[in-house]
C-alpha cells in the first residue's frame, strides 16, 4: 500500500529558477481560466439587489457563492453561472434575513442575458418587519428551574428572533434533561404575538430512567472487556447522555474500531430501566505499509520544523494478544526539500500499553537509532541511539499532558575543525538523560484549518544533574496561538502567535550542546530569513539562550480555491536575558497566495526584512527578502 501523506511544507529558498517555476504555474492557471471563458461559458457580469433597506448590497452578496467580477478583473472573474447554485444562494440570503429577525422575508430572482457570455442577476427582496423577543415562558418543568433553563438560552429578550438559534436552544435543554436521567422528556414551543413575540416552551419531563446493562456487538478479534473498560458510566446509574457520548469517543480513540454507536433500548417501563447497545466495527489489526510524502523535521526538537521529502515503511499490530496493546516497527529515509545533502535515516520500535494501574493513560516504550545530516551553516553528520518511556494523559477534550524519561547517545561522525565544534557546542559523543513534560490546552475547532479558538502549549526539559550524563541543561518554552474572525469581515481569519523560552546550562556543562539549542528563521517562524539562521550571537561558549517569537497574519479568500495572506513576523535569539526585548527582535513583513488542495492549503509567501542586523547586511550571501513555499499555514 502506497499512500501520499502531505504535511507541512516549508521551502525557503533564494533559488530564482524555483521561484520562476512557481510563478509560471500560477500564470498558467490564469491563462487556462481565460481559455475556459472563451469556450462559451456564461459568467456573472453583475449582481443587482433590489428592495433591501436594512442591509447593504455588499452584505447580501457576501452570503452568495456566485460572485460578480472583482478588482482587478484578472484576479477575480465573475462566477460561472449555475442555476442550482443560484437557488442555494437565494436560500442562504433568506436564512440570513430569518436569523436576524426578518422571518417573513421573501427573496426572488431573475436573469438578464446580455450576450453569449455575460448575464446580470437581479435579486428582489421584500424584507418585511423585524420580529423581536419580548418574553420567554417555560412551563411544566420541575427538575430544572426556570432561571437555569433561561441561562442555557442564547436567544435573549429584546433581541431579534432567530429561529435557527431557538432550535439550538431547545436542543440544549433536551441535552440537559438527557444528562439528568430524562431521555424521554418531551418539548413543544409556541410563538405568540406579531412584531414582539412571546416564546412559550412546554415541557413534559416523564420518568427518570436507569441503565440496566450494556450489550456489546461487533467484536470478533477484540476482547469485549476492552470496550467495557472505556465506558464512562456504570450499570444502575441514571441515564446520562454526556457520559454516553464521552464513552463513544473513548472507544473510538482506542484505534481499534472504524465506527462506534451507542443506542438505548427500553426494556422495562415499569422499573424505568433500559439497556445500552454498543455496536462497533473492527479495523484491520495488522498492517504492513509504505508512505511517500513530506516530513517536518525538528533538530533535537527545539527548532521550528524544516521540510524533508520522506519515505516511510512500517508494520504494526494494534491488538497484540487481543488486548488492545500496540506493537509498531517503523523506518524512514528523508532528504531536505531544498538541500539534498541534508536529511535523516531512522528506525524505531515501540510498544504501547493503553491502560496503566487501572488508569486510561497510554504508556509507550520506544527505542530508536538514526543518522542525520544537518547544515547550520556547516554540514554535520550525527548518529543517535535512544530509549525513552512516555505517559500521556487526556484530562478533557481540550487539556492533556505527556511526561517522558529517556536516554540519548549522540555521536558526531564528521571530523570537524576545533573552532567550529567549540562555537557550536559539539562534542564527539554526548550522553543525555532527561525528563520531559508537555502540557497542551487546545481549544481549536479545526486543527488543520483553524478559524477560531486557541492553543496553549507548555514544554519543559531537565537533563543531567542527579540523572547523570555528559550535559546538564534546563529548558522551558511557552507558545500561545489564537484564531478569530476579522472584525471588518467575518469570513477572514486573524491569526496571532506568541512564543518564548529559555535554555540554561548548569553544573559542569560549560556550553549548551548544539543538539539542545533553539533555532529561528524560515517559513514557519520569521519569514524573509534563511532556515534556522536567525540569532544574535555566534562563537564561543553559550551558557544560556533566550527566545522570543511573534507572528500576526490575516488570511482571506480571493476566488475559487485561492486565498491570500498578509503577515508581520518578529523574533530573535540572545545569549543574555537583558538583550531579550521586543526592541531587539528582527522583524519582517510580507504576503502570500494560498491554494486549497484536498490535503490543505499550499502557500507561496514573500518575506521582506525590516531591520536586518549589520552582520546580515555585510554577509556575502545577504538578501533583503526571501520566498517560502509550503503546505498548511505557518502556524
Amino acid at each position: 500500500m502506497v499512500l501520499l501523506k502531505q504535511k507541512f511544507i516549508n521551502l525557503a529558498t533564494n533559488n530564482r529558477s524555483l521561484s520562476g517555476i512557481l510563478l509560471l504555474l500560477f500564470a498558467l492557471f490564469f491563462i487556462s481560466a481565460d481559455l475556459a471563458n472563451a469556450q462559451g461559458l456564461l459568467r456573472v457580469k453583475e449582481i443587482k439587489i433590489h428592495g433591501n433597506e436594512n442591509y447593504s448590497d455588499g452584505k447580501i452578496k457576501g452570503e452568495m457563492n456566485l460572485k460578480s467580477p472583482g478588482f482587478p478583473g484578472f484576479l477575480r472573474k465573475g462566477s460561472e453561472f449555475n442555476a442550482r447554485i443560484l437557488r442555494l444562494d437565494r436560500t442562504s440570503i433568506r436564512k440570513f434575513y430569518e436569523s436576524n429577525g426578518y422571518i417573513y422575508a421573501e427573496i426572488t430572482d431573475s436573469i438578464e442575458v446580455l450576450n453569449r457570455k455575460d448575464i446580470i442577476i437581479h435579486l428582489n427582496i421584500i424584507e418585511g418587519k423585524q420580529v423581536k423577543i419580548s418574553e420567554i415562558n417555560v412551563r411544566g418543568n420541575d427538575l430544572i428551574a426556570d432561571t437555569e433553563i433561561l441561562r442555557m438560552f442564547e436567544s435573549k429578550l429584546g433581541k431579534p428572533l432567530n429561529p435557527y438559534l431557538l432550535r439550538k436552544d431547545l436542543a440544549t435543554i433536551r441535552s440537559a434533561y438527557q444528562a439528568r436521567g430524562k431521555p424521554y422528556a418531551q418539548f413543544r414551543n409556541e410563538l405568540k404575538g406579531d412584531n414582539n413575540i412571546t416564546i412559550v416552551i412546554d415541557i413534559i419531563e416523564n420518568e427518570t430512567v436507569f441503565i440496566d446493562s450494556v450489550i456489546v456487538l461487533g467484536t470478533k478479534k477484540v476482547n469485549t472487556n476492552i470496550v467495557l473498560r472505556e465506558l464512562a458510566f456504570n450499570p444502575n446509574e441514571k441515564y446520562n447522555i454526556e457520559r454516553i457520548e464521552e464513552s463513544r469517543k473513548r472507544i473510538f480513540e482506542t484505534g481499534l474500531f472504524s465506527n462506534v454507536t451507542i443506542i438505548p433500548v427500553r426494556t422495562d417501563t415499569v422499573n424505568r430501566r433500559l439497556n445500552l447497545v454498543v455496536t462497533v466495527r473492527e479495523r484491520r489489526m495488522r498492517q504492513l505499509g509504505a508512505q511517500i510524502g513530506f516530513k517536518q523535521r525538528k533538530i533535537a526538537g527545539n527548532s521550528e520544523p524544516v521540510t524533508d521529502l520522506n519515505t516511510v515503511g512500517e508494520w504494526y499490530n494494534r491488538n497484540l494478544w487481543s488486548s488492545g496493546r500496540l506493537l509498531r516497527f517503523k523506518g524512514n529515509a528523508s532528504v531536505g526539500a531544498t538541500d539534498f545533502s541534508t536529511g535523516q535515516t531512522r528506525f524505531e520500535a515501540s510498544y504501547t500499553e493503553p491502560w496503566v494501574l487501572g488508569q486510561r493513560a497510554p504508556t509507550t516504550l520506544r527505542a530508536f537509532i538514526e543518522r542525520e545530516r544537518i547544515k547550520i551553516p556547516e554540514t554535520i553528520t550525527l548518529t543517535r541511539f535512544g530509549v525513552d518511556l512516555s505517559l500521556w494523559k487526556k484530562f478533557s477534550e481540550e487539556f492533556s499532558a505527556r511526561i517522558s524519561q529517556g536516554i540519548t547517545i549522540t555521536n558526531v561522525i564528521d571530523d570537524l575543525d576545533s573552532l567550529i565544534s567549540d562555537s557550536l557546542g559539539i562534542r564527539d559523543e554526548d550522553t543525555q538523560r532527561s525528563i520531559n513534560l508537555l502540557i497542551i490546552n487546545d481549544k481549536r475547532k479545526n486543527v488543520f484549518l483553524p478559524t477560531n479558538g486557541s492553543i496553549l502549549t507548555l514544554e519543559g526539559k531537565i537533563a543531567g544533574g542527579f540523572m547523570g550524563g555528559t550535559s546538564d541543561i534546563f529548558r522551558a518554552e511557552i507558545s500561545w496561538s489564537r484564531y478569530q474572525p476579522f472584525l471588518l469581515n467575518k469570513s477572514w481569519t486573524l491569526a496571532t502567535r506568541l512564543k518564548g523560552g529559555f535554555i540554561n546550562a548548569y553544573g559542569n556543562t560549560p556550553s549548551i550542546p548544539f543538539f539542545d539549542r533553539f533555532f529561528l528563521g524560515g517559513g514557519n517562524s520569521v519569514r524573509g530569513y534563511k532556515e534556522l539562521q536567525l540569532q544574535e550571537f555566534s562563537g564561543g561558549e553559550v551558557k544560556a539562550i533566550y527566545k522570543l517569537l511573534a507572528n500576526i497574519e490575516l488570511r482571506f479568500p480571493l476566488f475559487w480555491r485561492f486565498g491570500g495572506e498578509v503577515f508581520v513576523d518578529g523574533g530573535n535569539l540572545w545569549n543574555e536575558i537583558a538583550k531579550a526585548t521586543p526592541a531587539r527582535m528582527r522583524y519582517s513583513v510580507g504576503g502570500g497566495i494560498t491554494f486549497m488542495t484536498p490535503m490543505g492549503p499550499a502557500r507561496l509567501d514573500y518575506g521582506y526584512k525590516i531591520n536586518p542586523s549589520f552582520k546580515d547586511e555585510f554577509s556575502p550571501d545577504y538578501s533583503p527578502d526571501r520566498l517560502h513555499f509550503g503546505f498548511l499555514f505557518a502556524f
